[in-house]
């Protein structure tokens, strides 16, 4: 089932700005900020230019980071080399944090860390604002301000999706499905819930991300396979955290150690890569980096779009 993203009420944002949960948002955003630096590219109007130059993060975690890390490293290294006609001092890069600072889930030290190296990267960071509108390319924040911009990447949370059929009481307040330690769901028989959707009641949930899911997962059926003889409790091994901010710079937790720069990019890489499935991946992947490690640059940059045909109709 998964998770979608959080507009925290302010529905009307989810088709005005982008998001980034599945392959189909990420292609779509690939394809609408590339249209709108050929946009930029093509008008005569400098305020127009300015608000297709204006780029907006809405989100301080780690997608947010990574993205406003790897937009700023774009328009030092590959944007001038596509579109040379364009002057990039002109973009701008800005992310809207709610929370006290980014990287609210990592420790303070490297939260600074962190925001230390995006301001080098001349991406501004505002904490502690949240969006309270966006409308006609102008976007309303609750410290009173406002950016005119027609890039927002929306990244602010995640919510769970629904699922019909479930009684209200096995639905926790944040809309993930209640379980116990077995991953039962609350007044169910023979009906579990892993991952992001759910929420163990005792440990009161447990961080959404990709190991909680695997650790349940590999626990689930340990359990189902001998039918619950020797019932096993789900706890949750924290393995560490980890998150890039741009090219040899992230920050890692592991354990009691902390790491940042490149140190911590490395680890980074390191393991995912491994994590990558088959030999020969794991071999294409790794030449793949070196590459765009060593010419600063990525795959081919083409606007995609869908073919729209009226006469074409599928059964």
């Amino acid at each position: 089932m998964g998770c979608d993203t959080n507009y925290y009420g302010n529905n009307k944002l989810k088709d005005i700005t982008l998001a980034l949960k599945s392959t189909s948002d990420a292609l779509y955003m690939r394809n609408y900020l590339l249209q709108n630096l050929e946009n930029a590219m093509n008008t005569s109007d400098p305020e127009l230019r300015k608000e297709l130059l204006t780029f907006v993060i809405v989100g301080g975690g780690p997608t947010g980071v990574e993205m406003a890390g790897a937009l700023a490293e774009m328009k030092k290294f590959v944007f001038p080399k596509d579109y040379p006609e364009l002057s990039f001092d002109e973009m701008s890069i800005s992310i809207i944090n709610g929370g006290d600072r980014l990287l609210a889930t990592f420790s303070p030290e490297l939260s600074v860390k962190t925001e230390k190296h995006l301001q080098n990267l001349n991406v501004h960071v505002v904490n502690k604002v949240f969006v309270t509108n966006y409308e006609d390319s102008l976007l309303t924040l609750s410290d009173g301000s406002s950016l005119k911009s027609k890039n927002v990447i929306w990244v602010a949370g995640i919510t769970p999706n629904r699922i019909g059929g479930l009684d209200a009481a096995s639905i926790h307040k944040n809309g993930r499905i209640l379980t116990d330690r077995y991953n039962l769901v609350k007044g169910e028989n023979n009906i579990f819930a892993i991952g992001d959707i759910a929420f163990i009641e005792e440990t009161q949930g447990n961080p959404q991300v990709a190991q909680v899911a695997m650790q349940q997962a590999a626990t689930l059926v340990e359990n189902l396979n001998n039918e619950f003889a020797q019932k096993k409790v789900f706890t949750y091994h924290d393995k560490g955290s980890m998150a890039t901010i741009g090219r040899n710079a992230a920050i890692a937790e592991i354990g009691k150690h902390k790491f940042s720069g490149f140190i911590a990019w490395a680890i980074w890489c390191f393991i995912h890569l491994i994590s990558i499935f088959g030999p020969k991946n794991k071999l294409i992947v790794f030449i793949n980096w070196v590459w765009n490690y060593f010419t600063y640059d990525q795959s081919l940059r083409l606007i995609i779009k869908p073919l729209k045909r009226s006469d074409c109709e599928l059964d």
